[in-house]
């Protein structure tokens, strides 16, 4: 919404007063590649071992083991975001400001939880969404602009401050007797 195009501004110093809203939630799949191969990480991995023992023959053999379990119940990375804005520009443009203020959550972090299985069995272990990351902050930035004769000269900052605080961050969930 443009205020400077509202019968209360019009004719006044003010060029362009937008406010702004904006809301989304994005999912992410990682898709890894491996040479030529690629995987998403839900995906069980198999591996090649360069070296095995075989009985009787003295010989060394390959083995196949597994490098990662399957996870099924694995699911998309959420980013989940809300934002509030404002863009303006005075006197002709010689002036432009713009701030914004926003949350964001990045929800389901993958973790690897070695503590479920016991430690011959690490290779079946799958990967799981654990891990919560929450960031609020704001940025913003002002910009001078001016001609001298034939140059335009432009001068200006801008910035972003923010806060990020892990709200779920534990590799392994606690039990009762913890």
């Amino acid at each position: 919404w443009d205020m400077a195009k509202e019968e209360f501004l019009k004719g006044t110093f003010v060029d362009k007063l937008q406010i702004e809203a904006s809301a989304s939630k994005l999912h992410e799949d990682y898709e890894f590649k491996n040479g030529d191969d690629k995987y998403y990480l839900y995906n069980g991995a198999w591996g090649i071992n360069e070296w095995g023992f075989t009985y009787g023959d003295g010989k060394n053999a390959k083995s196949v083991s597994p490098t990662r379990g399957n996870n099924d119940e694995l699911e998309m990375i959420k980013r989940k975001e809300i934002r509030f804005g404002l863009c303006s520009s005075f006197l002709k443009g010689m002036f432009t400001l713009g701030a914004n203020y926003f949350q964001n959550d990045m929800d389901g972090y993958l973790i690897l939880a070695s503590k479920h299985l016991p430690d011959y069995m690490t290779n079946f272990q799958a990967l799981r969404n654990n891990n919560v990351v929450h960031r609020t902050g704001y940025d913003f930035e002002f910009t001078f602009n001016k001609k001298f004769g034939g140059f335009n000269v432009s001068l200006g900052f801008n910035g972003t401050v923010y806060d990020t605080e892990r709200t779920k961050y534990e590799e392994t969930p606690k039990v009762d007797y913890q």
